[in-house]
């Protein structure tokens, strides 16, 4: 690990000076200067082989002169004054002039188009965007069963939908299914071996209850269906955002995906739906940076591996620490090679509610989005951080997720779009998953 101290380092030492945490560097990267860089120096050539061309017509012009005492003037061939005194062929030389003038504005007309076009192509809207909240969900996602008593079960999405329609928010919702034109399978691909996807979908074909070394990831017949479908909410999120159909949206699915790894099921995930989406928005629409912000209370550990190395891929992250999954939570893993810096964890202590996280968000998160200045967001949204769910023990409230909704919406404006994807997490009291989400789609919808 190397000791300079770069511009994210130093932001993030002036926080620890006054939050007492340990260690959570940024560096920052160089890479987005490399189109300026080179539209420069393009612009650079241009300009050398205008001027040589200039200073060659006006050294012509003086050898001429100097060889010809019979000037005659050329402003009634509109030259301008600056020309002065033309030999007796000037208005060949000035139809040269013209032609350098028309080819100089030309080169810097399709220089503004290439722009244009690439902007465009990305989808870099720069008004924000006025259409509704869309709610992503597939009765399948009630498929994938777990066995009784198990946390992570249907009924979270039973308990959500329920309330839902009890709800005036409810009705200020885009309702959105999966795209059944869209193949989720090449997608899970970018990030999951192969070998892993075919295993897990023969273990679901075959009734199987566990895959592998994954006992904490339970699974049944329609396991297989149900989270690439929720691969497939999390993509159609992203389109629905993308095309304009929505301002943005809540894919509501299941299993969850933040600890799933690239070669094996994890902590109830199956597919890391989260970064997943965020390569798809990069691909299919031509996202350059992307930001996965992940506010469940155990840290995402399947995504930060996926993402480790990655410097178009921001991953922040706040979690209860020491909590489980571990050491990859801790606050000193801030990425790799390329990806150095681009990973923030922000480590929680049980019991800290609201505040910490609020002040987490308006710190920590605010710098590094400001600095990183993504395209697109993604929200890993837990909902287990909640006072009342058996598994976490951070005690934030429902309102609170409101409020970060609030701060991430705020950021996003600040970048001149409004493009945010969430995608479901943990999350497993009734209120949490209730009171919780609806004050995050309130926030949303606003």
């Amino acid at each position: 690990m190397s000791n300079a101290i770069t511009p994210f380092e130093s932001i993030r030492r002036s926080n620890l000076a006054g939050s007492g945490r340990s260690n959570s560097g940024l560096v920052k990267s160089g890479h987005g200067n490399q189109r300026f860089q080179l539209q420069t120096a393009g612009q650079r050539k241009e300009d050398s082989k205008r001027f040589s061309i200039i200073n060659r017509l006006r050294h012509s012009r003086r050898d001429a002169q100097d060889a010809n005492p019979h000037k005659q003037t050329a402003r009634h061939l509109g030259a301008g004054r600056w020309m002065g005194h033309v030999p007796q062929y000037g208005a060949g030389r000035l139809r040269l002039m013209v032609k350098i003038v028309a080819v100089t504005f030309l080169s810097l007309f399709s220089l503004a188009a290439v722009a244009v076009a690439s902007t465009m192509a990305a989808g870099m809207k720069n008004e924000k965007s006025t259409g509704p909240t869309a709610f992503v969900y597939d009765p399948v996602f009630l498929e994938h069963e777990t066995g009784p008593g198990f946390p992570e079960s249907p009924n979270r999405l039973r308990w959500l939908t329920a309330h839902l329609e009890s709800l005036a928010l409810s009705a200020r919702l885009l309702r959105i299914t999966p795209d059944e034109g869209l193949d989720p399978v090449p997608w899970i691909a970018e990030f999951h071996d192969k070998d892993y996807i075919e295993a897990l979908r023969e273990a679901c074909r075959n009734g199987e209850k566990f895959l592998g070394r994954s006992p904490d990831s339970p699974i049944s017949e329609r396991s297989w269906d149900a989270a690439v479908r929720a691969v497939g909410a999390a993509l159609s999120a992203v389109d629905a955002v993308m095309d304009g159909r929505a301002r943005n949206a809540f894919a509501a699915v299941r299993p969850p995906g933040h600890h799933a790894m690239p070669d094996s099921a994890k902590g109830f995930c199956l597919f890391g739906n989260a970064a997943i989406a965020a390569r798809y928005a990069q691909k299919k629409h031509g996202i350059e940076r992307v930001m996965i912000i992940d506010w469940d209370v155990h840290h995402g550990d399947g995504t930060q591996k996926m993402t480790y190395d990655d410097p178009t891929i921001f991953c922040f992250s706040t979690h209860q620490y020491p909590f489980y999954p571990g050491s990859s939570g801790a606050a000193d893993n801030t990425g790799e090679g390329k990806g150095k810096g681009f990973n923030l964890n922000v480590p929680l202590a049980a019991g800290g509610g609201d505040q910490a996280a609020l002040s987490a968000f308006r710190n920590e998160l605010t710098q590094a989005f400001r600095k990183f200045r993504p395209q697109f967001v993604i929200i890993s949204a837990g909902f287990d951080a909640h006072e009342d769910d058996p598994l976490g023990g951070l005690g934030w409230t429902s309102a609170v997720y409101g409020q970060l909704t609030g701060i991430v919406r705020e950021l996003c404006r600040e970048q001149g779009h409004e493009r945010i994807v969430s995608v479901l997490e943990g999350g497993y009291s009734k209120r949490g998953m209730t009171e919780g989400v609806a004050a995050h789609l309130e926030a949303l919808s606003e």
